[in-house]
């Protein structure tokens, strides 16, 4: 029986997010593409240990030269510097910070910080 996501579930291991998830992410940029949205939001949970990532809306192919990836786009607060400055192309190094920033809230247990976007 799914539990929801990862926000409403706080009884997740960050070593299993970190596990589940990068496993996820290895399959994804394997195969070329960015997901670009890695939040709690976006992590399924079905057991305490079976985490699914979701939401591939703006996920996009890395096309490297043809077609490289510079929109601003995903959750404000977990992107990564190099989408929010908008200076120059990225690669899948983004869901890979975004997924740090996940398990960093997970370990420091930190409140739902999308309160008080007016002040970021």
């Amino acid at each position: 029986m799914p539990l929801g996501n990862l926000r409403a579930n706080r009884g997740v291991s960050p070593l299993v997010t970190l596990r589940q998830i990068s496993g996820a992410l290895e399959y994804l940029h394997s195969r070329g593409f960015v997901h670009r949205d890695i939040k709690p939001e976006n992590i399924l949970v079905q057991s305490l240990t079976n985490l699914k990532l979701g939401d591939f809306g703006i996920a996009k192919k890395a096309d490297s030269v043809e077609n490289p990836l510079q929109t601003f786009c995903g959750s404000y607060l977990y992107c990564a510097p190099e989408i929010i400055r908008q200076k120059g192309c990225y690669d899948s190094k983004v869901d890979i910070w975004s997924l740090g920033v996940v398990v960093y809230e997970q370990c420091y247990r930190l409140p739902e910080r999308t309160k008080g976007m007016s002040m970021v």
